[in-house]
């Protein structure tokens, strides 16, 4: 009998593109799953996908609901209905239709792991992220054929199967401080503390295809931009993921060179694209 699993889609404004990956889900090969479908107040119908679809549903979050807490609105239904995994998805990927039931395989076989699909990009095959030394340099691993499994401490959380139990054990994702950005790093770093790994498979690709609308519900004032849920510079974010990270917030700032450095440049290049653009007001 097939485990019961549930898979957990945020969304906004786009949807002919999830309209095309909530299509993939259902004709795929595996049958026993609920679709939960997080719409941020979209206008453009997207949250009306599954009026006639009484398996799956949609739910508005609200427009104040970013990736993170969009995520957990789903995680907590698929909990409270008992379900045994719970897959987060973004909904700008191409899917094979025996993705749900790959993923399974492996989640069976490493029960006590995240599983995350290989993500093909125009750079090639994304496995995943490793941190090394003692400042915790991160190393971007790739592969160019579909070669063994691999234990990354992150990967990307546009496909992340994760048995409920870790939930249970490691709690949701921290939209408090991870609103938008890194709350799939920081989860996937606090349950590697916890001893739970993530493994990347690379014989399980998906494609990564248009990018979100997310400048679309970014608007931002001057003084917001390190304080805005969906600023690229949220200040809670960066000391958030730091602290998983490093072990302590103490830690970071000592030895995070490398991430206080990027998070300056950052900076920069965020607001001149912000003003170029008038994502400002």
């Amino acid at each position: 009998m097939q485990q019961r699993v549930a898979v957990i889609i945020p969304t906004y404004n786009r949807k002919k593109t999830t309209e095309r990956c909530v299509n993939s889900l259902i004709n795929g090969t595996y049958k026993n799953i609920k679709i939960i479908l997080c719409d941020s107040d979209s206008t453009d119908g997207t949250g009306s996908i599954f009026e006639n679809r009484n398996i799956h549903c949609s739910i508005n979050v609200g427009s104040d609901s970013w990736w993170t807490a969009a995520i957990n609105q789903g995680v907590t239904i698929a909990r409270l209905e008992a379900f045994d995994f719970i897959i987060i998805m973004n909904d700008d990927i191409d899917i094979s239709k025996t993705l749900i039931e790959q993923l399974m395989e492996k989640a069976l076989a490493n029960r006590e792991s995240i599983i995350s699909a290989a993500q093909k990009t125009k750079k090639g095959l994304f496995l995943g992220t490793r941190y090394i030394s003692l400042f915790k340099y991160p190393v971007d691993l790739w592969s160019e054929e579909l070669g063994p499994a691999m234990e990354v401490e992150t990967s990307n959380g546009c496909c992340l199967l994760i048995p409920n139990h870790i939930f249970r054990r490691v709690g949701i994702f921290d939209e408090l401080n991870c609103p938008q950005h890194a709350g799939d790093i920081e989860f996937q770093l606090r349950a590697r503390r916890m001893g739970f790994i993530t493994i990347s498979f690379p014989d399980i690709v998906i494609h990564q295809h248009d990018a979100t609308d997310y400048f679309g519900k970014l608007r931002l004032r001057v003084r917001e931009i390190y304080t805005h849920k969906g600023s690229p510079l949220l200040i809670s974010r960066h000391m958030a993921f730091g602290k998983q990270l490093f072990g302590s917030t103490a830690k970071y700032m000592l030895l995070g060179i490398y991430y206080h450095i990027g998070f300056i440049r950052t900076s920069i290049k965020a607001i001149y694209i912000a003003l170029r653009n008038r994502h400002f007001r």
